[in-house]
C-alpha cells in the first residue's frame, strides 16, 4: 500500500505531501481546483510513458510503500536491499531534456521495471480493471467465493493429478525417446560386443609385435640351416690342415655352430601368420570403432556399458509407465469425482448469485438489470473442470451478455459489485470520479461499498459525492492558493464537516453531521 506521497513542481503542486491510511482515502475540492493531479502525477510516476504537458521543469515524485513478501521478492531479485519496513520510490523529471530517472531507494531502475513491479499492485484510472473483471478466473473465483463454495477436496485432488500428469508425460517422452533408437541401441551394441575387451589394443599391438619378431627369427633359422652343412664342412677341412696355433679356435668355432644347430627350435610359420592374421583384423575392428565413436578403447567400454544401461532404463520405464498410467486413472477418477460436486454446488447457486448481483447493481442506480451466471466446461484447472461466466443486460428485453458489452460507466459500477463480493489482487487503488452523475441514494451505497473494500484494499478516491466521502478514513482537500498553485491537505473535525457541507451545499454544520450521522454512523 501507499503510504506517503510527496510531489514537487507538478503543475499546481509546488510541494504537496501526504500521509495516506491503508483504508478508505478520499480527495475533495471544488471544480477546476486540480484534484486529479494526484492521480496524474502516480499515472506519470508509475507507467513507462510520461504525459511532458504535466511537468514543470526537474518536478519530483515520491512514493512511499508499504511492501508485501511478493514485492521485497521481487526487489531482492534485482539486488535492491530494503532494510526497514518501507520502499521509496522516486522519479525525477526533466522536462527541458524530456527525460526521467526512476529510483528504488536510490537504486537506478528502468522506468519499464517499475512498470512491471508496481503495475500489478496499484492500479490507478477513473475505471476498474475491464481485464480482470470479464477474466473467467477472476468471475469464477468470485463466484465460488460469494456462493461459499468450498474446493480444498478437488484443489488437493488436482495436485496430485498435476504431479501424477506431469512425471507421466516426462516418464512416456523419455520411454518413447529410448524405444525410438531401441533397435540402433542394440546394433551399436552387438557392434561393440564383438570385440573382445578381455585383452586391450595395447596388448594386441605388444603381441603383435612379439609375433613379428618370431616370424623374422624364423627366417633367420632358415637361413642359417640352409648354409650349415656347407660351412661346417669346409671348417672341418680346415680344422684337418690347420696350423696348431689355429686349431683350438676352429674347434671352438665349429663346437659353437654346432651348439647353434642342435638349439634351434623352428616354430610353425602358419600358426604365427595365422594369430597376426587374427590381431590385426581385431585391431582393424577397434581403430575403426574408436574412430566412429571418437573415444580410445576404454570409452568403448564405456558406450557400451551405457547402451546396456538405457536398455535397462527402458525395461524400468515400460514398468512405471504402466504403474503410473494406473494411478493416473485413479487420480482422475478422483478429480471427476470433486470437479462433479463442485459442477453441482455452482448449479444450485446460480439463482442465489443472480438475484444477490442483481440487487446490488440496483443499489448502484441501474434501471434495469438482469444478471445470468453461465457454467461453461472446460479442461481441469485449480478450480474444476468448468469455469463461471457471469452477463448482465441493462436494457430491457436484450439477453444478457459479455460485461464487456457495457458502457464504461456500467463497468465501473458493476466491477464496484464484483470486487465488494470477491476483492481483487490490486493493493491500492487509485479511482477517479467513478461517481460521476450518481445520484445521493446510489452514492451511499458506492461509498459502503468502497469502505468495505478498503478493508482488505488501500482506495484513493477523488469524488464530488459527499455521500462517498463521509465514509473515508482520511479525507484529503485540494484547494487553490494563487492562480497558478493549489495545496492538499488533509481535514479532521470540523474542517472535513464544512468541507462535507460544502459538497452538500449545506452551511449548518449541525445539520452536516446529523446526515453524517444518519449515513455512516460517524461523528
Amino acid at each position: 500500500m501507499i503510504e506517503h506521497l510527496r510531489v514537487r513542481n507538478f503543475l499546481l503542486f509546488e510541494d504537496v505531501s501526504v500521509n495516506l491510511s491503508k483504508g478508505l482515502n478520499v480527495i475533495t475540492g471544488e471544480t477546476g481546483v486540480g484534484k486529479s493531479l494526484i492521480v496524474d502525477a502516480l499515472q506519470n510516476t508509475i507507467l513507462p510513458r510520461v504525459n511532458w504537458e504535466d511537468i514543470r521543469t526537474n518536478a519530483t515524485v515520491e512514493i512511499v510503500l508499504k511492501p508485501d513478501d511478493k514485492l521485497l521478492k521481487d526487489l531482492e531479485e534485482m539486488g535492491i536491499d530494503v532494510e526497514e519496513d518501507e520502499i521509496l520510490i522516486r522519479r525525477v523529471f526533466d522536462r527541458d531534456r524530456r527525460k526521467s530517472r526512476v529510483f528504488i531507494n536510490d537504486f537506478l531502475i528502468s522506468s519499464k521495471r517499475l512498470s512491471e513491479i508496481l503495475s500489478v499492485r496499484i492500479f490507478i484510472g477513473s475505471q476498474f480493471s475491464h481485464v480482470e473483471i470479464t477474466d473467467e478466473r477472476y468471475q469464477t473465483l468470485l463466484y465460488d467465493n460469494t456462493v461459499g463454495i468450498d474446493t480444498r477436496d478437488y484443489e488437493i485432488a488436482f495436485r496430485n493429478y498435476r504431479e501424477l500428469k506431469d512425471k507421466f508425460e516426462r516418464i512416456t517422452k523419455e520411454m518413447l525417446d529410448i524405444q525410438s533408437k531401441e533397435d540402433f541401441i542394440r546394433f551399436q551394441i552387438k557392434e561393440i560386443e564383438e570385440i573382445d575387451f578381455e585383452v586391450s589394443d595395447e596388448e594386441l599391438v605388444e603381441r603383435r609385435l612379439h609375433l613379428e619378431e618370431k616370424l623374422r627369427e624364423v627366417e633367420w633359422i632358415t637361413k642359417f640351416r640352409e648354409y650349415y652343412e656347407d660351412i661346417y664342412d669346409k671348417l672341418t677341412y680346415l680344422l684337418r690342415s690347420s696350423p696348431d696355433r689355429f686349431k683350438g679356435q676352429l674347434e671352438g668355432v665349429i663346437e659353437g655352430l654346432n651348439e647353434i644347430n642342435l638349439s634351434l627350435e623352428v616354430a610353425n610359420t602358419e600358426d604365427i601368420l595365422s594369430e597376426l592374421d587374427s590381431i590385426n583384423s581385431k585391431l582393424y575392428r577397434i581403430n575403426r570403432l574408436k574412430a566412429k565413436y571418437g573415444t580410445d578403447f576404454k570409452g568403448l567400454l564405456k558406450i557400451k556399458d551405457k547402451l546396456i544401461s538405457d536398455l535397462k532404463r527402458l525395461e524400468e520405464l515400460k514398468a512405471l509407465h504402466s504403474e503410473l498410467s494406473k494411478k493416473l486413472e485413479e487420480s482422475e477418477r478422483s478429480l471427476e469425482m470433486e470437479s462433479k460436486r463442485i459442477f453441482d454446488r455452482r448449479l444450485k447457486g446460480r439463482k442465489e448469485f443472480q438475484k444477490r448481483m442483481k440487487s446490488l447493481l440496483k443499489e448502484l442506480g441501474f434501471d434495469y438489470v438482469e444478471c445470468e451466471v453461465e457454467l461453461i466446461d472446460t479442461k481441469y484447472w485449480e478450480r474444476g473442470g468448468s469455469k463461471v461466466k457471469i452477463k448482465i443486460s441493462t436494457i430491457p428485453n436484450v439477453e444478457p451478455s459479455d460485461i464487456s458489452n457495457l458502457s464504461g460507466g456500467e463497468i465501473s459500477r458493476v466491477a464496484l459489485v464484483m470486487f465488494y463480493l470477491g476483492g481483487t489482487d490490486y493493493k491500492s487503488m487509485v479511482l477517479d470520479e467513478i461517481d460521476v452523475g450518481v445520484s445521493p441514494q446510489v452514492a451511499v451505497s458506492m461509498g459502503r461499498m468502497l469502505k468495505e473494500i478498503s478493508k482488505k484494499v488501500q482506495i484513493i478516491a477523488i469524488t464530488h459525492q459527499p455521500f462517498i466521502s463521509i465514509f473515508a478514513d482520511k479525507h484529503f482537500v485540494v484547494e487553490k492558493i494563487g492562480i497558478d498553485k493549489a495545496v492538499c491537505r488533509e481535514l479532521k473535525g470540523e474542517d472535513r464537516i464544512k468541507e462535507i457541507g460544502r459538497m452538500m451545499g449545506i452551511r449548518d454544520i449541525g445539520v452536516v453531521r446529523d446526515v453524517i450521522e444518519r449515513y455512516a454512523n460517524l461523528r
